[in-house]
Formats: structure tokens, sequence, C-alpha cells
């Protein structure tokens, strides 16, 4: 497929500030647009599979509804967890100026569409500590991607119930880390294991209560589709992101969504998917858009793409769950961007400017 395609490729910004559906793919960097071309060829191959995907889905085991699970959650209006001696929880959900998203909010519509991430907490967080999507796909590719981060202050944005918080503060980083709802929030609190950590209740999309150039690195895994705002939560990364600083997003692959929801490959749109928990059924909404969308919402704001990663389950994932395996090796699951913040440098003339060079690596 198109693993890797951007790898070293420093990706020129969008001319556009925010993506539009539209039928020609946005110009997201050097090699991004020769790998859609590469996506929409084979996509007539693929025909077929797609149709025996959605009955299947229809159909559908657990298994495969629950693959898009994601780490995230995005707006649920509750009140926040009580803080102690050495977690920081803070309610932000309501910082900075009103957003269309905020709202929402207040209207009740978002609250209502996110709720579930509230009352599935629990059950979510047993599901993504061993999973074969969570444990043994994402998490281990994105840590791959995003390599050490000894003594680095690391960002984990919609960080769910802090699973990639225990593993952050356990390779040796600072972390402060941030969830929408305040019962995910609880749990992370528990995974940080009484170290030091600040956890905030925020929106992702929404304004961050971070000053500029806070993190040495961000990590946003499986959460950026979740989001009301893509372009909104990629500018807000890039304002608190050290210049020669890295984001890494991971996200439910756009290729494989739209072969499991049928329509344009160019739509973007609100689905639904239903995730099979021990607490029951839960409907879950995510944003399915292009690649090509999900690219110009991160240059516009700034970033350069310096990989794009299609991951290939670990290995041992195979022992335990071979047909998920044998099915990640044939198609992909998720999507891995490293987005790069140029670094400063000082012109002829001592004004600051910026590059390509220096970058996080």
């Amino acid at each position: 497929m198109i693993s890797n395609v951007c790898a070293s490729v420093r990706a020129r910004r969008c001319a556009s500030a925010a993506p539009r559906p539209a039928a020609a793919p946005a110009k997201c960097g050097l090699d991004v647009p020769l790998a859609l071309v590469w996506l929409t060829g084979i996509a007539s191959a693929l025909s077929i599979a797609a149709s025996a995907d959605r009955s299947a889905d229809a159909a559908g085991t657990s298994r495969d509804r629950i693959a898009s699970r994601s780490a995230s959650r995005s707006c649920c209006l509750t009140p926040s967890a009580p803080s102690d001696r050495l977690v920081e929880i803070t309610d932000l959900s309501l910082c900075g100026p009103p957003s269309i998203g905020a709202l929402a909010n207040v209207a009740g519509v978002t609250e209502k569409l996110w709720s579930p991430y509230d009352e599935m907490a629990v059950a979510y967080q047993r599901h993504a500590e061993t999973s074969p999507y969570n444990a043994h796909y994402d998490r281990p590719a994105v840590l791959d991607t995003l390599g050490p981060v000894a003594g680095m202050h690391v960002l984990d944005a919609a960080c769910g119930p802090g699973l990639y918080t225990k593993e952050l503060l356990a390779r040796g980083a600072e972390v402060t880390a941030f969830d929408a709802s305040s019962a995910m929030l609880e749990l992370a609190k528990a995974n940080a294991g009484g170290k030091l950590v600040r956890i905030d209740r925020a929106v992702l999309g929404e304004p961050l209560p971070y000053p500029d150039e806070a993190f040495d690195a961000i990590v946003c895994a499986l959460a950026i589709h979740y989001a009301d705002d893509r372009a909104g939560a990629f500018a807000e990364f890039f304002r608190v992101l050290r210049p020669g600083g890295a984001a890494v997003v991971s996200s439910q692959h756009p290729f494989t969504d739209w072969l499991r929801k049928g329509g344009s490959y160019f739509d973007v749109a609100l689905e639904t998917d239903v995730w099979e928990t021990t607490g029951g059924p839960y409907d879950v909404r995510f944003w399915r858009e292009p690649l090509s969308s999900l690219c110009a919402a991160a240059t516009s704001a700034g970033f350069l793409i310096e990989q794009l990663v299609e991951p290939l389950p670990a290995d041992s994932m195979r022992d335990h769950w071979p047909a998920d395996y044998e099915r990640l090796m044939t198609r992909p699951g998720f999507l891995i961007l490293r987005l790069l913040k140029p670094a400063k440098r000082t012109g002829l003339r001592g004004s600051e400017s910026t590059s390509d060079a220096g970058a996080l690596g």
C-alpha cells in the first residue's frame, strides 16, 4: 500500500485554510497525492471486498464491530474528577472563546452523542489493555513511531483511560494528559500509579489550557477521527509543541472506513459504529474523511509530514488472535502520521524564521 511513502519527505503546506470535500484531493505534500492516486487506483480491485465486508459487518461479530475502538473521547460535559496530592485534575472544558462545538454542548446535542464514553469507561479499559487492535497493533506501532521519550515532556492528547500515559511514564517521560470524559480521567489518574502527572479535562479540537511551545512531543492515539474540529485540534497541537518537536497521531484508516461504510471515498461524513462491551452495545460516532482531508488539516496548521505509516500487527497478535493477524496483514486497519513542527532558526539579520531542519528524531 502506501506505508512510509512520506518517510523523510518534507510535505508542503496546503494552500487552503481548512479541508473541504472535493472531487480532487488536496495537495498535502510531495508524495501524499501520489499515494492517493495509488489508493484510488486500487479501489475498483477492492470493490468486491468492500461489498463482502459490508455484508459481514451487517451480520458482524463483536470483534469486527469493536476493531475501530478509540482510546479517546471528545465532548462529555460531566463534572470534573476531584484532584489529589499527586495528580492534578482540572476542569477546562469551557476554556477559551465558545466555538460551534461548545455551543452544541450547551444545547445538550454533543453531550448526547458522546455520553457513552463515561458509561463504558471501565469496560473499555479492560478491553484496550489486552485487545489485539489496541495492545498488539496501535500501541506498539505508535510508540515505535514516536521513538525514545526519556527526559521529554510529552502531551497525551485525548488520553482515555491513560494506557499511553502509563507507558510513557515507564519510558522516562514527564507526562501531561487531557480528556473530555471525567470517568476516563479517573482511570488515567489510577494508571499514573501515584506519579506526578498533570491531568486536565479538555476537549480535543477546542482551545487547550497550555502555554505556547510547552511540550517536546505529542501523542494522540485513535482519537482525531472523533473530534468535530480536526483542523482546530491540529492547530492547537502546533501551538503547544516546541519548534523541532513531533506529534504522532493515529487514526482509523480512511480507506478501510470507506470500504466498511460505502459511499464516496471523498465524502466527509459523520458515521456510527456499534461497540459491543460487557456493559452492552454503544453507538459511537466518528468522522470519516479522505486521507487528503486529514493531511490538509495537519499541514494547514503548519506541520510537515515526516512519516505516513500503515502499521503491521505485532508478532504477538499472531499467537493469540491469528484471524485478526491475517486480516491486518492483508489490509490496514489504522494509519499513523508523524508530524514535525519546523525548528526556528536565526536569519542573516537576526530575525527568526522556520526551517525543516533540526526536528526531533
